[in-house]
């Protein structure tokens, strides 16, 4: 089977590959920030709303970093802040 053209990729299809090559072009530190951040993602997700009252301050403070509520602090900065903050016992 050949390999399908770029031209005729569909933007959903085309978006996926964008984030495979993105992926694929990481170094190893990259990936396991961007595999943390995922868990955080996922931790945050299956939280219901009657969870969201026993969230300490700190998980909320790093839920909307990750989430790029704050300008200037990007995906990155804010799992260096969620690691610092496991580090110090505080999640």
């Amino acid at each position: 089977m050949s390999k399908k053209r770029n031209c005729r990729r569909t933007p959903e299809e085309q978006a996926i590959h964008d984030k495979a090559v993105r992926l694929r072009k990481m170094t190893d530190q990259q990936l396991v920030f961007e595999f943390r951040r995922a868990a955080i993602r996922e931790e945050r997700s299956v939280c219901t709303s009657e969870d969201a009252d026993n969230i300490s301050g700190v998980q909320m403070l790093i839920h909307a970093l990750a989430d790029g509520k704050c300008n200037g602090i990007k995906n990155g900065i804010a799992c260096r802040v969620a690691q610092f903050a496991a580090e110090l016992g505080l999640l």
